[in-house]
């Protein structure tokens, strides 16, 4: 079984080969163009159902956590949708790396989706230090924010997607009501309150074959064309609202 051991691992390989591959590169912009997530492929490891099991219940965890907080716990009520990160891996040597896999769901009514599994990742350039990894969930406040999971396969969320995306702090919550998305997390360093823009995000066909047996598009997962019985605990955690 993969881990979350593991795959902090696998981001801190991909960060240090692509902080080699920018030394050897005489002369490189500082708006460098956004690299491709590590790919499982690409760091050979295959995964099976038992990986995207865990992915699932790590989830779950993380909801626990966000339900602690009562203000947190309400926004995910009121969303349209949430993208779940177990393992957010984030380091940075002049190059920042940031990364991991998670799952999103949508929300209607009194409802919840089945998963569907997504990668993302991307490098910026910049003055940066230290390294941290931990869970972070986009709470997807409106039908714009859900469209960019439902309709591409390979998007990125910022201020150039036609999307306000917001830091939740605990505080101003004013502004944090007036965001597409609201970004949550729980990671530790340099990166705790720093913006998140992320590029490269992608869904990840093998983790879906994996869960569900079949490859099915993000359309047919959350209306229910398949489902499997292993996301029902973290379907039933997430606050549906009164």
């Amino acid at each position: 079984m993969a881990t979350t051991r593991t795959r902090i691992k696998l981001l801190t390989l991909t960060s240090a080969s692509l902080l080699l591959m920018s030394l050897a590169a005489p002369g490189m912009a500082q708006n460098t163009s956004p690299q491709p997530a590590a790919s499982k492929a690409a760091a050979g490891k295959s995964y099976d159902a038992s990986d995207t099991m865990e992915q699932v219940r790590e989830a779950r965890t993380v909801v626990e956590k966000m339900k602690a907080d009562p203000n947190v716990k309400q926004l995910l009520e009121q969303s349209k949708g949430v993208f779940l990160v177990p393992t957010y891996g984030r380091g940075g040597w002049g190059i920042g790396i940031h990364g991991g896999e998670g799952v999103m769901l949508t929300h209607s009514g009194h409802k919840w989706s089945n998963p569907v599994f997504y990668n993302m990742g991307g490098v910026s350039i910049g003055l940066q230090g230290g390294a941290e990894a931990g869970s972070i969930a986009m709470l997807l406040m409106n039908d714009k924010a859900v469209s960019k999971f439902m309709d591409d396969n390979n998007f990125s969320l910022n201020a150039n997607a036609g999307l306000t995306i917001v830091n939740y702090t605990g505080k101003a919550q004013a502004d944090v009501g007036h965001g597409d998305i609201i970004v949550w997390a729980d990671t530790k360093g340099a990166y705790a309150n720093a913006s998140v823009g992320v590029s490269d995000i992608h869904r990840d066909v093998s983790d879906t074959k994996a869960f569900y047996k079949t490859d099915a598009s993000a359309k047919d997962i959350v209306n229910g064309k398949v489902s499997s019985t292993e996301a029902d605990a973290l379907k039933q955690a997430l606050p549906t609202g009164k």
